[in-house]
């Protein structure tokens, strides 16, 4: 059965997927690499990068289970993704959207088998997991480069305020 996880930015939520070497859901984005992703094989990322989703075919008794906007980029996945995979990677918005997408398409007996697990981890930890994704790319890293890698960081954490806002209802809701 699929396991829908959510959680902030630097919760943990791709080291968990890692860890227990879970089938993730590679949605799609057209946000640009991260300069890690680019040294990686397609099969380990947790995206399918595309210039626009215009370019991807879906088929006929296919659908988006989730598809927005987010972070200045666009991230979706379609229910064939979801079908033989383990753990699907969202953010709050995206459970309910998920869940509704299910429903209006007939496939309300796969929503019944779904959990919806809320990662949470410090405040403090999470800067340090994105500080140091977003440094480790650097070689010869200058004052500056941890100066830009925390306000990048913060932004998210801002931004994650307001998507968060009814966190705990949701992992009620769904469960």
């Amino acid at each position: 059965a699929l396991t829908i996880v959510f959680g902030r930015a630097g919760s943990g939520k791709d080291f968990l997927t890692q860890t227990f070497g879970l089938k993730k859901v590679q949605s799609y984005t057209t946000r640009p690499k991260r300069p890690e992703e680019e040294r990686r094989n397609p099969e380990e990322l947790s995206h399918i990068f595309v210039d626009s989703f215009d370019s991807i075919k879906v088929a006929k008794k296919d659908f988006w289970v989730a598809r927005k906007n987010h972070y200045s980029a666009e991230y979706g996945a379609l229910f064939s993704q979801c079908e033989n995979a383990d753990i699907y990677v969202i953010d709050p918005m995206g459970v309910e959207m998920f869940f509704a997408n299910l429903v209006n398409n007939k496939q309300k007996d796969f929503a019944k088998t779904i959990k919806v697990v809320n990662i949470r981890s410090p405040f403090y930890r999470r800067m340090y997991r994105m500080m140091s994704r977003d440094l480790r790319s650097i070689e010869k890293r200058t004052f500056k480069d941890y100066i830009d890698a925390y306000k990048r960081a913060w932004t998210r954490v801002k931004e994650d305020l307001k998507l968060f806002k009814n966190e705990k209802i949701i992992a009620k809701e769904f469960n």
